[in-house]
């Protein structure tokens, strides 16, 4: 299975970057900064937002 991007896996789910922002517990602009250059978002954050998206840390590219 081909790996999908956070703004793929986000958009899977109906949410808006603010959402998925407040569902993982960080401002607007630092989540849109990681869906940007998902390389910079901690382990912890990532493993967050695998939960939220029903997707395992394989699914997605976060390089």
């Amino acid at each position: 299975m081909a790996a999908i991007t956070m703004k793929q896996a986000r958009v899977g789910v109906d949410m808006t970057q603010r959402e998925m922002a407040q569902a993982i517990g960080c401002g607007y602009t630092t989540y849109r900064k990681w869906e940007q250059n998902p390389g910079d978002m901690p382990v912890r954050v990532a493993q967050k937002f695998c939960e939220i998206v029903h997707r395992s840390y394989d699914e997605i590219l976060f390089a």
